[in-house]
């Protein structure tokens, strides 16, 4: 008595991810466009976070009953990465770079 047992060659196909497939399918033109929104958006976060700290760090050292926490050296090199972002922030927002 032998038993056969017969393999099945069949095919399997997987349904791809809708979202994958866009991502594979999309230009290289939509995936810059894409990255420079997301590029945009923490820039302006990192200027946000910046200028609260400026403003944080001024009124720490102007303030005459708190020991010297801060100079005026320092108030200024964070104003001057202030100026820095936004440039490039304004760099960033071009529509032709």
């Amino acid at each position: 008595m032998s038993l056969l047992f017969s393999r099945c060659n069949s095919i399997v196909t997987v349904k791809k991810d809708k979202r994958h497939m866009a991502e594979v399918n999309a230009s290289p033109l939509k995936h810059f466009v894409t990255a420079k929104k997301k590029i945009n958006g923490i820039f302006e976060q990192l200027g946000a976070y910046i200028q609260e700290s400026a403003s944080f760090l001024e009124d720490t050292h102007r303030n005459t009953e708190l020991d010297p926490v801060t100079t005026e050296e320092q108030v200024l090199d964070v104003k001057g990465y202030l100026s820095k972002v936004r440039g490039i922030s304004e760099v960033l927002a071009r529509r032709h770079m």
